[in-house]
C-alpha cells in the first residue's frame, strides 16, 4: 500500500488549521502515490503537476472548465481531503460536458483518439485501485492527466 504520512508536513502545520474540522483524508483506494515523498508540500507531487496540461490547454483556448479542472484536480492532489477530491470529480464532469456540448464537432472528428482514451480512463481507476504503483513516478493516473490534457487540445483545436 501506499504511504500516508503526513507529520511535518504543509498538511499537518498549515492546512489543519485553515480548513474544515470535519474534513476527511482520502479514503486509500483513491489515493494514487506514496504522500509527501518528493517535497512536503504536495501530497501527490507528480499527480498534481501533471495538470499543468489542463492549464495550459484552458488558457491556450480560453476554455474556463478546463482550466478549473486543471486547479482543482491540483488542489485536491496537494491536499488530500475527501471534499477536494469531489471537486476535482466534479471539475472533470464540468469538462467533459464542456466538450461535449460546445466542441462535440472536435470529439467526432476526433474519436479515433478519444474513443480508446476512455477505455484507458476506465482502466487506468481500476488498475489504480487493484495495483499498487508506489515504485513508479509516472502512475496510470499521472498518464491519464497527460493523455487528457492532449485529447482535450486536440478537440478545442477542430
Amino acid at each position: 500500500m501506499y504511504t500516508r504520512n503526513i507529520e511535518g508536513t504543509l498538511l499537518d502545520r498549515v492546512w489543519m488549521y485553515f480548513t474544515i474540522p470535519s474534513a476527511h483524508l482520502i479514503e486509500v483506494k483513491s489515493q494514487r502515490e506514496n504522500w509527501f515523498v518528493t517535497n512536503k508540500y504536495i501530497a501527490e507531487f507528480y499527480a498534481c503537476i501533471s495538470n499543468i496540461g489542463f492549464l495550459y490547454v484552458g488558457l491556450r483556448y480560453s476554455a474556463w472548465p478546463i482550466f478549473l479542472t486543471g486547479i482543482l484536480s491540483m488542489l485536491s492532489h496537494t491536499v488530500p481531503y475527501r471534499e477536494l477530491l469531489l471537486l476535482d470529480k466534479i471539475g472533470a464532469g464540468l469538462a467533459a460536458s464542456y466538450l461535449l456540448a460546445y466542441h462535440h464537432q472536435g470529439v467526432i472528428a476526433n474519436s479515433h483518439i478519444v474513443i480508446p482514451f476512455l477505455l484507458f480512463a476506465g482502466s487506468e481507476v481500476y488498475l489504480s485501485r487493484r495495483y499498487n504503483f508506489s515504485r513508479f513516478r509516472f502512475t496510470p493516473h499521472v498518464l491519464w492527466h497527460i493523455g487528457a490534457a492532449i485529447v482535450s487540445g486536440l478537440i478545442l483545436s477542430h
